[in-house]
């Protein structure tokens, strides 16, 4: 389930786990703007960063949920500066080199 409600400014992070898998993605940008992420009650969910909202716990402003033989890559941000877009790029581009790893 998304979050709901309005765009909320939260610190994000990566555990050394998601840091492993994809990369240091959040070294260069420490805020974001989340706007209906994924929150910790989806199953199956692969974070690749993370923030607290009080109201929902542990959100996941980019991540991706398993889709039949795939995946349906999610950003709940609201992009409002380079640094944004650059984050949601990045992210992109470890998934792919991470889906073509663990299928190899």
């Amino acid at each position: 389930m998304p979050t709901g409600g309005k765009a909320t400014k939260v610190k994000i992070y990566q555990t050394n786990e998601d840091k492993e898998s994809f990369g240091d993605l959040t070294k260069n940008l420490k805020e974001i703007v989340e706007f209906r992420a994924l929150h910790e009650k989806v199953k199956e969910i692969v974070p690749l960063v993370r923030a607290r909202r009080k109201e929902f716990g542990e959100v996941y402003p980019i991540c991706a949920l398993p889709v039949g033989k795939g995946y349906l890559l999610l950003a709940g941000m609201s992009p409002t500066q380079k640094t944004d877009y650059d984050l949601i790029l990045n992210a992109i581009n470890a998934f792919s080199r991470w889906v073509r790893k663990i299928r190899s």
